[in-house]
C-alpha cells in the first residue's frame, strides 16, 4: 500500500508540475491525513492546490483519527486555511438510512469538527475533540476559498 501511495503521489505531482496554472481540489486531505508533512509539501510547492476536510465513506475513522490528534490537525488547517475547503462528500446511495436527517447530522459533524473544542457525532459513541477554529479561519474555509475556486473557473 505504501508503495502504491508513493507512486500515486509522484504521478499526481507530475500533473501539477505539467499544469501549474490548473486549480485542483485534491479531496479528503489528498488522501494524506496520515502524512501531513507530505500534504504540507504539496501545498507549499503548488499554490493552486486545495484540499477539503471530507472523508467520504470513511467518515467515522476520519473523525476519530482527527480527534485523537486534534491539535496537530488544527495547527495544519490554520497554517493552510487559505486552501482548505469545507466538504462533507456525502456518499448517497439507495440505502434507506441516507435520509434528510442523515445529511443534516453528517453536515453538523463536519461543522462541529471545525467550530467546537469538543463535540458529539452520531457516528461515534465517544465525545470527539474538535479544532475550535477562530472566525477568520472559518470564514476562509466556508466562504473565501470556495469563492476563489468558483471565480478561478470562470
Amino acid at each position: 500500500k505504501e508503495k502504491n501511495l508513493r507512486m500515486l503521489i509522484l504521478t499526481f505531482e507530475e500533473v501539477l508540475k505539467k499544469y501549474p496554472n490548473m486549480i485542483v481540489n485534491c479531496a479528503h486531505f489528498c488522501l494524506l491525513s496520515l502524512k501531513l508533512d507530505e500534504l504540507g509539501y504539496l501545498l507549499d510547492t503548488y499554490p493552486n492546490l486545495y484540499t477539503d476536510i471530507s472523508f467520504g465513506s470513511f467518515a467515522q475513522e476520519g473523525f476519530e483519527r482527527l480527534s485523537k490528534d486534534s491539535e496537530k490537525y488544527s495547527t495544519f488547517i490554520v497554517r493552510y486555511s487559505d486552501r482548505i475547503l469545507f466538504g462533507t462528500d456525502l456518499v448517497m446511495t439507495d440505502n434507506p438510512t441516507k435520509t434528510t436527517q442523515y445529511i443534516i447530522d453528517m453536515t453538523n459533524c463536519y461543522k462541529d469538527l471545525l467550530e467546537e473544542s469538543e463535540y458529539s457525532c452520531f457516528l461515534s459513541e465517544e465525545m470527539l475533540n474538535g479544532f475550535d477554529l477562530n472566525d477568520d479561519v472559518l470564514e476562509r474555509i466556508y466562504e473565501e476559498n470556495p469563492r476563489k475556486l468558483i471565480q478561478a473557473s470562470q
